[in-house]
C-alpha cells in the first residue's frame, strides 16, 4: 500500500513506517507539513523520552531513523566487489532525510563531522552546531538496471549509505 494514503487518513501512521532508532512508542507527536505524491512529504516528530537511545559506559547511542520501505528493504548491505552481469534493483528511488536534533546542554556529539558526496547518487552530512545535530542523508537511484560500468559507483554508494558510522549518533556528557 502506498504510504501517502495511510498518512492522509491518519498522520500518526508515519510512526509505523520508521525503522532504526525510533519505535512508535518513542514518538509522542507527529505533524505532516506536505502531503501529495508529487511533492516531498515532511513529518515533524517529537520524541517522548530518552528511550530512543542506548547508554553504554557513559555514551548515548541513537540510531538515525529511516523509512522501512526504502532502500533498507532491499538488504544490499553486502555486495560483491565485481559483477559480470547487470544488477536490477526493485525500483527507482529518491530517499531523503533531514534531521535537526536538539540535544540537552552539557552534551557533545562524539562522531566526527562528515560530508560525503558520490555524484548525484549519495549525499551524507552530519555535524553539530551548538546544541543541534544536523543530519542530511540522500540516496537517489535514477535507473533500475545497473550495468557493469555503473555497478562500482552504486556499490560504493551503498557501502557508505549502510555504514553504521553514518547511521548512529553518539553523544557524551561533558564535565561542565
Amino acid at each position: 500500500m502506498n504510504p501517502y494514503f495511510d498518512f492522509s487518513k491518519d498522520s500518526s501512521k508515519v510512526k509505523n513506517y520508521l525503522a532504526g532508532g525510533l519505535g512508535s512508542k518513542d514518538i509522542s507527536k507527529v505533524n505532516i507539513s506536505k502531503l501529495t505524491e508529487e511533492e516531498t512529504t515532511k513529518a515533524q516528530l517529537t520524541v517522548a523520552d530518552k528511550s530512543a537511545s542506548r547508554i553504554q559506559n557513559g555514551y548515548y547511542f541513537m540510531d538515525i531513523p529511516a523509512f522501512k520501505n526504502g532502500s533498507d528493504e532491499w538488504h544490499l548491505s553486502v555486495m560483491l566487489s565485481d559483477r559480470s552481469i547487470p544488477l536490477e534493483i526493485p525500483n527507482l528511488l529518491e530517499e531523503d532525510y533531514e534531521f535537526d536534533l536538539t540535544i540537552p546542554d552539557g552534551f557533545v556529539m562524539v562522531n566526527k563531522p562528515v560530508e560525503i558526496k558520490n555524484g548525484n547518487t549519495l549525499n551524507i552530512s552530519i555535524y553539530q552546531s551548538g546544541n543541534h545535530i544536523k543530519i542530511k542523508r540522500s540516496l537517489h537511484l535514477a535507473q533500475k538496471t545497473l550495468s557493469h560500468a555503473d555497478y562500482t559507483n552504486f556499490r560504493e554508494a551503498m557501502i557508505q549509505w549502510n555504514n553504521t558510522n553514518y547511521r548512529t549518533i553518539i553523544l557524551k556528557k561533558t564535565n561542565n
